[in-house]
């Protein structure tokens, strides 16, 4: 915890004195970096550089990242697109490997339910999706869902409701 904060959110523009602070307590940062990054206009863009530099220091100085929005769908991204185009942007600072973690096992851990949910194993929620090619070869394919599970339940099937 950074005074008395558990997690900080969206964290733009940290000097590396702050990025040293909040990587040595046990916060975390959620970006939100998809507020920007597909928008037009120089203002938004150069605020998305920014955003994408102060997460790679942040990275570099050790923090713990969870991948979550705010995004509700607006006109540069459809409702439920957000997290993964949130993935997806994380992916340019971290491994895709980190990205994907940061959108699952961390962020259950950030939200203290990584007893339910966040991995795939024995006895936690089935909750899943599944696309079209391996997301660690190309991160942006999670916003290709083919199959969604929940709860151990599937959901979404070859793009249609189950039982369609």
């Amino acid at each position: 915890m950074v005074g008395g904060v558990d997690t900080i959110e969206h964290g733009y523009g940290l000097s590396d004195d702050v990025c040293d602070l909040v990587a040595a307590s046990d916060a975390w940062i959620v970006p939100t970096l998809r507020t920007r990054a597909v928008r037009p206009g120089a203002g938004a863009q150069a605020t998305a550089r920014e955003q994408m530099d102060t997460l790679r220091r942040g990275v570099k100085a050790g923090i713990r990242y969870a991948a979550g929005t705010d995004s509700v769908g607006d006109e540069f991204t459809l409702h439920g697109a957000g997290n993964a185009l949130e993935v997806e942007l994380m992916g340019r600072a971290l491994s895709p490997n980190a990205a994907l973690a940061a959108g699952t096992r961390e962020a259950a851990r950030m939200l203290g339910v990584d007893g339910e949910t966040g991995t795939l194993e024995a006895g936690m929620c089935a909750d899943l999706i599944a696309v079209p090619e391996d997301p660690r070869s190309d991160l942006s394919v999670l916003q290709q869902v083919d199959f969604v599970m929940r709860n151990g339940c599937v959901v979404r099937h070859d793009g249609s409701a189950a039982g369609s």
